[in-house]
C-alpha cells in the first residue's frame, strides 16, 4: 500500500475519547475530526492519537501520511 502526505487545513471538533470493545479486547484512543488536503483534493477525516496531549497538539498545517 503507498502512502500520501495529508496536511490539516481546519480542526473541525476538539478532542473526544472513544473506548471500543472487540471479542475480548478494549481499545482506547482520542479521535480529532479535522479537513485535510492532499494530492486528491479536499475531505474530512478522523485522526486518532493514544492519549488526550497528543490529540490536543493537531492545528492548521499539522502533516501526516495516510
Amino acid at each position: 500500500m503507498n502512502l500520501i502526505d495529508a496536511e490539516v487545513i481546519e480542526v473541525l471538533s476538539e478532542p473526544e475519547y472513544k473506548k471500543e470493545v472487540f471479542k475480548d479486547s478494549t481499545y482506547r484512543y482520542w479521535t480529532v475530526k479535522v479537513k485535510v488536503v492532499d494530492e486528491g483534493g479536499e475531505k474530512t477525516e478522523n485522526l486518532s492519537f493514544d492519549n488526550k496531549d497528543l490529540a490536543e497538539k493537531v492545528s492548521v498545517g499539522y502533516k501526516f501520511l495516510h
